[in-house]
């Protein structure tokens, strides 16, 4: 999925950067699928695997959130969820949850989710 999304950006977006690391906290960082620094956006990717991992994708989606906010060129972060069985319950619920601002340690950004079929 990274792939691609990567593959239809580039031609838009020559400074994209694939697989940008932020910086360590607690001893650990977090490698963000893709980042296009002219916009101060982050991209991430999901594919939703199976109705199990439809119940977890959002738990993994917060968890990048809250790592991310310490990447200083974030100011938008997207995330692409690729359900192509559809195994979210209500992806229109889904994305009211995790769109929308975000701020921690004085570093604020914006949440976009996309839910893809």
């Amino acid at each position: 999925m990274q792939d691609l999304v990567e593959v239809v950006l580039r031609p838009m977006f020559s400074d994209l950067v694939r697989e940008e690391w932020t910086p360590k906290r607690a001893g650990s960082a977090k490698r963000i699928d893709l980042v296009v620094p002219s916009l101060g956006a982050v991209i991430e990717c999901k594919i939703v695997r199976s109705k199990q991992h439809a119940r977890q994708v959002a738990d993994e989606l917060r968890v990048d959130f809250e790592t991310y906010h310490d990447y200083p060129g974030c100011r938008h972060l997207y995330a692409y969820v690729f359900d192509p069985k559809r195994l979210i319950v209500d992806s229109e619920q889904f994305v009211t949850d995790l769109d929308g601002p975000r701020e921690k340690r004085g570093h604020r950004f914006t949440v976009n989710v996309i839910v893809g079929f």
